[in-house]
């Protein structure tokens, strides 16, 4: 479902369907997808707020990644990785709004 797409009124390319991780009766924890065009404010907020510590999480792993193989190539120069995304997100709309 993550692949579904729309063109919104800007013409922009809108992943469809958003998950949330919600408690159901019993205090099972499920996973519910909803529409974007239709979803309640809290089920994208929590959608989102998901995906975020999803993305947090990567760069987490990949700040270790990089650190461990630096520290095992002391004797190289460190591979110096930025976290500060907002330049390469301003470039990519700038190419999308071209």
């Amino acid at each position: 479902m993550r692949e579904e797409f729309y063109t919104d009124g800007k013409k922009r390319r809108v992943r469809l369907l958003h998950p949330a991780p919600l408690l159901a009766a019993g205090g099972e924890r499920v996973i519910v997808w909803d529409d974007i065009r239709t979803a309640a404010r809290p089920h994208m907020e929590l959608s989102f707020q998901t995906r975020r510590q999803g993305v947090v999480a990567d760069c987490r792993q990949f700040k270790v990644d990089v650190d461990s193989y630096n520290d095992a190539h002391a004797d190289d120069e460190p591979i110096q990785v930025v976290f500060n995304f907002e330049m390469g997100l301003a470039e990519l709309e700038a190419a999308d709004a071209a």
